[in-house]
């Protein structure tokens, strides 16, 4: 190998060496779930959740209350489900006033 390529390939390295940040597993506790829940979904403008509760219980997200539309549940469990560590959604939802 020539010395450019030599230097090249050592410089690529310590780059790449840099640049690399250790990855931390990300928190699957059901308390981290139901904060990264909270954070996507409340104060949402669109989103009327002021009667809904949502409960984390081994990965499995339970929403309860009333939500003023069928779109608004829809968009809520899709949210939810996006979440990472999330395995599976219990709708106790009631749609209406």
């Amino acid at each position: 190998m020539s010395p450019v390529r030599s230097a090249f390939a050592a410089l690529l390295l310590l780059a790449f060496c840099a640049c690399a940040r250790p990855l931390q597993p990300e928190d699957d506790s059901d308390a981290a779930i139901r904060a990264r829940i909270e954070t996507i979904v409340r104060g949402r403008a669109d989103m009327d959740l002021s009667h809904v509760t949502i409960d984390v219980y081994s990965r499995v997200v339970t929403i309860t209350g009333i939500v003023p539309a069928t779109d608004q549940l829809k968009q809520l469990k899709r949210l939810i489900d996006r979440v990472p560590g999330v395995e599976q959604i219990i709708d106790n939802v009631v749609v209406g006033d």
